[in-house]
């Protein structure tokens, strides 16, 4: 089977080891290594025979340079934890944004190496509150305090009863994350269209044909397109409204990104769809094909983009009674030890942890059912009072923002929790939910798609769950941005 670009449509061939025969032939479409999720954003998925050298070059230069300008706020301040990229280096760029002063003006900032700096030096008197924040580089804010005293002295403010606080750098990190958006131009478009490169190269992957991605690809002109396909996620069914806001703490790995190629057969005809997650906070579904004439199809990836390390164990110093814990760590099948001595399963686990190597890879069907028992505990937690007294910290937190739940929605819930005991969870996650028929007398299956697209006509408001999601993004930058 030929390798077709899905781009420019192109047969392509092995580079290397190619030789021009013909000076005066067109060259041909060279395979390449292709990023699917960018390499900017640590994504790992690449594949060898989607798109073209000369198509992938491209498309780095007409989409994926502005798309992953976009997250340069969240990847820059934690690059230290972050994984290696296969090209360029972690970390390292001046990004440019503001924050707001109290009286809505803006002040320019730079963020370098985690830190959040002001361009230049400035100030916010707070009239109500009677304090003055002074901004500036440390080695001038003593002289800038001066001037700016001086200014409110000759608008009449006494100086000596201000409270003053010279800032050298920002600590406010939500503040600059709610604004990172504005200031880039044409930033839908851009968002979008990286959005679509993500899922028509995760398609192709998965064999389908550039002609069955009409919603993506313009053939004619060999570009990716956005034709009003993308809809933002958002959760519908009970088991995401108690899953989604507290996924920093109950995912392993966070954050991650997560594709799904799917078929929705709900709209009476079958649309292609892949789900798209960034960083566990930017969701969205982006249509492929509204008429998919081809065959059923369910692709997940799942990856962490945490920096993961080689486990550092003295196989022989760990007594015999714990090698059950290595077993399980280094990957170990039971049956591959069966019947050995002692000594030779320590060989064994020596050999194995030479050979180990990391994963950035994550099972959705773990995570899912990790994440629901979780829920679980926690709802029983909530309504036993005496339970309640024995958590605390984090636990307890997360109990008290879970929601009180109506019956129906613990019927649906109930329902779901054993739905993800006796299948899959990729069969089913983020496409469809268990709910309530409109007579409420039965309960059925929905789609997600569907009933978001319903949501969107209605002009329903999603803003509030964006960016509570936002905010849990940015606090775990804010906890682990380099000090």
């Amino acid at each position: 089977m030929k390798d077709i670009c899905y781009l420019c449509g192109q047969t392509m061939i092995e580079k290397k080891g190619y030789l021009k025969k013909d000076l005066d032939k067109e060259l041909p479409k060279f395979k390449h290594d292709e990023h699917i999720i960018q390499n900017a954003l640590y994504g790992r998925l690449k594949a060898p025979n989607i798109l073209c050298e000369k198509c992938g070059s491209k498309l780095s230069q007409s989409i994926d340079t502005d798309f992953v300008k976009i997250f340069d706020l969240f990847t820059s301040p934690i690059s230290h934890i972050l994984a290696s990229k296969d090209h360029g280096e972690n970390g390292g760029k001046t990004l440019t944004g503001y924050i707001k002063k109290s009286n809505g003006s803006k002040i320019e900032v730079q963020v370098k190496d985690g830190k959040i700096v002001p361009k230049k030096p400035d100030s916010d008197f707070n009239k109500e509150t009677n304090t003055v924040k002074i901004y500036g580089a440390k080695k001038i804010l003593d002289s800038f305090q001066k001037k700016v005293l001086q200014d409110l002295e000759k608008k009449g403010h006494d100086t000596k009863t201000i409270s003053i606080e010279l800032i050298d750098h920002i600590s406010d990190w939500q503040e600059l994350g709610i604004n990172f958006s504005q200031g880039i131009e044409n930033f839908n478009e851009k968002f979008k269209l990286g959005l679509n490169k993500i899922a028509t190269g995760f398609a192709s992957l998965h064999g389908i044909k550039r002609t069955d991605m009409p919603c993506t690809i313009d053939t004619e002109n060999e570009q990716i397109i956005f034709t009003k396909n993308v809809l933002a996620f958002y959760p519908v069914g009970t088991l995401d409204k108690l899953m989604e806001p507290v996924r920093s703490v109950i995912e392993d790995g966070f954050p991650t990104h997560t594709l799904m190629l799917y078929t929705d057969r709900s709209f009476g005809n079958t649309r292609l769809v892949c789900f798209i997650d960034l960083f566990s906070t930017f969701q969205y579904y982006v249509i492929l094909n509204h008429n998919y004439q081809g065959s059923k199809i369910n692709k997940t990836y799942y990856q962490t983009i945490i920096k993961q390390e080689k486990p550092d164990i003295n196989i022989r110093a760990t007594r015999p009674k714990y090698l059950n814990i290595l077993v399980e760590e280094l990957g170990v099948d039971w049956e591959e030890i069966k019947g050995m001595e002692l000594n030779e399963i320590y060989d064994f686990l020596e050999k194995k942890q030479k050979q180990y190597t990391v994963t950035y890879v994550l099972d959705t069907n773990t995570y899912v059912r990790k994440g629901s028992s979780l829920i679980s505990r926690f709802i029983l937690l909530k309504n036993n009072p005496q339970l309640e007294e024995l958590s605390v910290g984090i636990e307890k937190e997360i109990i008290e923002a879970i929601p009180e739940l109506e019956v129906d929605d613990l019927l649906c819930l109930q329902q779901e929790l054993h739905r993800i005991e006796t299948k899959s969870p990729e069969e089913f996650y983020k496409k469809e939910y268990i709910t309530f028929n409109k007579d409420k007398n039965k309960m059925v299956l929905y789609s997600t798609l569907m009933r978001l697209f319903e949501l969107n006509r209605e002009k329903f408001n999603i803003m509030d769950y964006t960016f509570s999601k936002f905010f849990l993004l940015q606090q775990f930058v804010n906890s682990n941005s380099q000090k």
